[in-house]
């Protein structure tokens, strides 16, 4: 009682006093640290801006990767370990492989090329301009462009005059530019700007009715050589509901690459497809019969493709359906074990 009569009077006191209890800071105030860009920032100076936080750097490489997949027909996410290395200006290369297989992306000077397994050994290649055909094939694989890719990995600087500013918001901005694939397609690109610690959040390509194709988000930020490298870069392809998630760990800047890791998979019993000849195989192979038999899903008519380019045999122009066959080998695209 004597403890709680002493409490009643030290609080009568200090009122007395004048005290404020809202006016007593137990602990201190949090600040808020300032913006590294203003919120006034022009176009062309962002674009400066973030040229300069990977100034000087035309290659990287890290043999500590992860990736982490996630896509519907998965029992569980999948996880990966691999590398990482690109250099200016089209040169990239992604491995990874986990108990089940291995999946293998790149690009060099002359086009790019995907390969997996288990499954069909098919290395498919497309050049660098139709890299919007991919998604043509039947259940093919999402835009994947590897100009794209050099910017989101700081090798390739940005044009200034092909982006414009609009505001995202107090604290963001975003950078848009608009562009036409060799399709004559509508393509629009954005990269979402933090002011207040100056990074590029996201980057995200859309088509002309502005469906998302491929968004990349960009987080843990660190220096390396006088650069800053996102050390996490989460892919997420809203059509498939796919996303990767790439964690980088060491890495090396600017140092020489051999040249073979530029180079398309090469092995026993690999054939390597282009993405015009498969499409176009397809349309020979097609007919109006595919109207009337939706039974023959397109993705077996891509199976059946690939192996009779293999074989070197062609389609006739109405192929009949009617007759059973075998049904044909699954073509496993990208992730592997779907």
């Amino acid at each position: 009682m004597l403890r709680v009569r002493s409490l009643l009077t030290a609080l009568f006191v200090l009122n007395l006093c004048g005290c404020q209890f809202h006016n007593l800071h137990i602990w201190p105030e949090r600040r808020r640290p300032d913006p590294v860009l203003p919120a006034s920032i022009e176009a062309a100076e962002l674009v400066a801006w973030l040229n300069s936080r990977t100034e000087g750097l035309t290659s990287w490489r890290s043999t500590d990767v992860g990736v982490h997949v996630r896509m519907p027909g998965l029992p569980m996410p999948q996880r990966l370990r691999g590398s990482l290395a690109c250099s200016a200006p089209r040169n990239f290369r992604l491995i990874a492989q986990n108990l089940v297989g291995l999946a293998d992306f790149g690009s060099n000077d002359d086009l790019c090329w995907a390969y997996a397994k288990p499954g069909e050994p098919v290395v498919l290649t497309w050049q660098h301009e139709d890299a919007g055909l991919l998604s043509m094939l039947p259940g093919g694989l999402p835009h994947l462009d590897s100009d794209w890719l050099m910017t989101i990995l700081g090798v390739a600087p940005l044009d200034p005059a092909a982006w414009q500013l609009e505001q995202a918001g107090q604290r963001t901005v975003r950078l848009v530019s608009s562009e036409v694939d060799s399709e004559g397609r509508a393509l629009k690109r954005s990269i979402l700007v933090d002011l207040v610690k100056g990074e590029a959040r996201e980057h995200v390509l859309q088509d002309g009715y502005g469906s998302v194709q491929v968004r990349a988000q960009l987080s843990d930020y660190r220096p390396q050589g006088g650069v800053d490298l996102p050390r996490v870069i989460r892919v997420s392809f809203p059509e498939t509901e796919t996303e990767l998630t790439i964690s980088i760990g060491r890495l090396s800047v600017n140092d020489p690459q051999e040249s073979r890791l530029w180079e398309t998979p090469r092995g026993e019993g690999l054939q390597h497809f282009d993405v015009r000849e498969v499409l176009a195989q397809l349309e020979r192979g097609g007919g109006q019969q595919m109207t009337v038999h939706v039974e023959v899903s397109a993705e077996q008519l891509a199976n059946a493709a690939l192996r009779q380019i293999a074989e070197r045999s062609e389609l006739a122009d109405e192929p009949v359906f009617d007759a059973p066959a075998p049904a044909p080998r699954r073509l496993r695209w990208f992730p592997f074990w779907k």
